[in-house]
C-alpha cells in the first residue's frame, strides 16, 4: 500500500505531523522517477462490493471481493474464505489460469491473512454488506 499523505508531503517537501505514521510505503522516489517501485509488504484490498454494487451481468466477469498480492502471487477470495483464486502474476498477468488447486498451502496462508485483515478493517470504512 502506498501511504498517499506521506508520499505527497514528501514530494511537496512538506513535513508530516510529529507522530504521523502511515500504514504503507512512501513512493515519492518512484513518482519522481528516481527509483523503481519495490513492494516490501503484502498489498491487500477489498473491491467494495455490497448490495449497491452493480455486479457484471456475465458471471464469468465476477470475482471474489478480497485480494492480496504477495510477491508474484495474487489471491482473490471472499471474506468467508470461499471461491479462492490464485494467480502467478509473473506468468499470468491477465489472470486466466487459476492455480489454487496446485498450491493449497499457499492459498490457505494468503486466505487467512487477507480474511483476517478484512475482519479487522471492515468497520473502518470498507464496504461490508455482502
Amino acid at each position: 500500500m502506498m501511504t498517499l499523505k506521506g508520499t505527497l508531503c514528501s514530494v511537496a517537501g512538506i513535513k508530516t505531523e510529529k507522530n504521523y505514521k502511515g500504514d504503507g510505503q512512501n513512493y515519492a522516489k518512484v513518482l519522481l522517477g528516481k527509483s523503481e517501485a519495490k513492494r516490501k509488504t503484502d498489498l491487500m484490498w477489498d473491491f467494495g462490493r455490497n448490495k449497491h454494487f452493480g455486479f457484471p451481468g456475465n458471471p464469468y466477469d465476477r470475482s471474489p471481493h478480497l485480494a492480496i498480492r504477495s510477491g508474484k502471487w495474487k489471491l482473490l477470495v471472499n471474506g468467508d474464505g470461499s471461491d479462492a483464486q490464485l494467480y502467478d502474476m509473473e506468468l499470468d498477468k491477465f489472470e486466466k489460469n487459476n492455480i489454487a488447486g496446485e498450491h493449497p498451502e499457499l492459498v490457505a496462508k494468503l486466505s487467512k491473512k487477507v480474511c483476517e485483515w478484512y475482519a479487522q478493517n471492515k468497520d473502518k470504512g470498507l464496504q461490508t454488506d455482502l
